[in-house]
């Protein structure tokens, strides 16, 4: 008995429909994809030097110490507008805030950060007081400590 022998045949892959496909996909995420666009901090820095705390009835003043404590000074220079807030107690503060701008809302908030203050609590606290509806915001670093 003589059996043939098969031969191998040869396959040829065509690259044309891998490519067409991966067009495909890019094309697919391209048009699927959103871009966000990350929202600053818009605040203003004290030209340097000593930091002098103002006195303005019209400035609220919140000051972190390097525990990451905060103080709010409501501005009306009584000991009861003075709160001190722990670092977990940011929602009270908030909303002592909030009830402080219902008066006026570009009232100007000057924050002045101890300078071993962590970089967190300081960033934090900014947060919060956007959160509170804070827009007139001046940041002084550093020099409180002395």
């Amino acid at each position: 008995m003589d059996f043939q022998r098969s031969t191998k045949r040869k396959v040829k892959l065509s690259m044309t429909p891998l490519i067409d496909m991966v067009f495909l996909l890019v094309v697919f995420f391209m048009l699927t994809t959103t871009f966000t666009k990350e929202e600053g901090i818009d605040i203003s820095f004290s030209s340097g030097g000593k930091a002098e705390i103002a006195g303005s009835t019209k400035t609220i003043l919140v000051f972190i110490d390097a525990g990451g404590q905060i103080l709010l000074d409501g501005g009306d220079g009584s000991e009861e507008s003075m709160n001190l807030y722990m670092r977990d107690e940011y929602n009270y503060f908030r909303e002592d805030l909030r009830n402080i701008l219902k008066e006026d809302k570009n009232r100007q908030i000057q924050l002045y950060s101890s300078e071993f203050a962590i970089v967190q609590d300081v960033i934090t606290t900014i947060d919060q007081v956007q959160m509170a509806g804070g827009t007139n915001i001046t940041f002084i670093d550093g020099n409180l400590d002395e």
